[in-house]
């Protein structure tokens, strides 16, 4: 995985687990190639769209 992103040139990554009645059935991967970090209000937009 690690290879691919740097071929990739990702420089952040989010992976927010999709549950359903308590078994995850999914995820919501959110990548960059501008910012280093995801910002703090990005992830929390995220994760409540996982919720």
């Amino acid at each position: 995985m690690a290879d691919l992103l740097r071929k990739e040139k990702i420089t952040a990554v989010a992976v927010i687990p999709l549950k359903h009645r308590g078994e995850i059935i999914g995820s919501l991967n959110f990548a960059s190639h501008t910012v280093d970090r995801i910002p703090q209000d990005v992830r929390d937009f995220l994760e409540s769209i996982a919720l």
